[in-house]
């Protein structure tokens, strides 16, 4: 029979599978997101010639009427099917806390992870964007306001390029000559100025790397098993807590 101690207290080997859960949900956010656009539909012009429609998701041309802009090595504008991603990467690294509590609490273990996140200005940007994500308002836990810029794109190797906007939709459609991967980027703002705190991946894959510690404090990927050792070899492949910039 369990004590009233352990009552109540999730079963240890159940919260660690739930770790790996989250941490392989992460590593996939953070995989495709440092991953730039490349995928293409061809098209013919009146002239006979094939240049490339650009698929930033997973939709076919929608054909669009709007403002034209050609010979742009950088586009700038919202784009709102990455920015959620964003917040949702965001927000997946906040929560990891969550199931890193259950876990000490399922182990017995004291740790104090608000002292953790509180050490962390990433952590806490973290924290802002996820509660901007889900309640419309970042709290403000890092005292510095922070909120997503609109996302560049840096179409520099997609030689001649035409761009039609629907600015009341935001809808775009982008048409390249060049077959080249357009790398994108989303900085930080301090809200209601210019001023740039970060580039919004690098931020949160160094919360990621704050966390890390504590993974490895508690004990939450010891299992010895395929899943937890693929994990351990993405985040900590020399023993060392660290997250460089993704290959996969």
């Amino acid at each position: 029979m369990r004590s009233s101690r352990t009552r109540g207290r999730p079963a240890p080997h159940k919260t660690a599978a739930e770790i790996r859960s989250e941490l392989r949900s992460i590593l996939r956010a953070r995989r495709d997101l440092y991953s730039p656009i490349e995928r293409f539909e061809p098209t013919t012009d009146s002239d006979g010639k094939t240049r490339y429609y650009v698929l930033f998701d997973m939709h076919r041309r929608l054909r669009i009427e709007g403002l034209k802009l050609g010979g742009l090595n950088e586009l700038k504008l919202p784009d709102e099917g990455i920015q959620d991603r964003v917040l949702e990467f965001a927000k997946a690294v906040w929560h990891l806390k969550d199931r890193l509590h259950q876990f000490a609490r399922a182990t017995n273990q004291a740790v104090d992870l608000d002292a953790v996140a509180d050490r962390s200005m990433e952590l806490l940007i973290c924290a802002d964007l996820a509660n901007k994500k889900k309640h419309g308002r970042t709290g403000n836990r890092s005292k510095v306001s922070p909120v997503l810029d609109s996302v560049r794109f840096d179409t520099s190797r997609c030689g001649a390029i035409e761009f039609y906007y629907d600015g009341a939709m935001k809808y775009k459609e982008l048409i390249v000559s060049n077959l080249a991967p357009i790398p994108f980027t989303v900085a930080i703002l301090q809200e209601g100025t210019a001023a740039v705190l970060g580039d919004s991946l690098v931020t949160i894959n160094q919360a990621l790397c704050n966390w890390l510690p504590v993974i490895q404090q508690l004990g939450a990927l010891s299992n010895e098993d395929p899943e937890t050792a693929a994990l351990k070899g993405i985040l900590f492949p020399d023993d060392t807590p660290r997250l460089s910039k993704p290959n996969g």
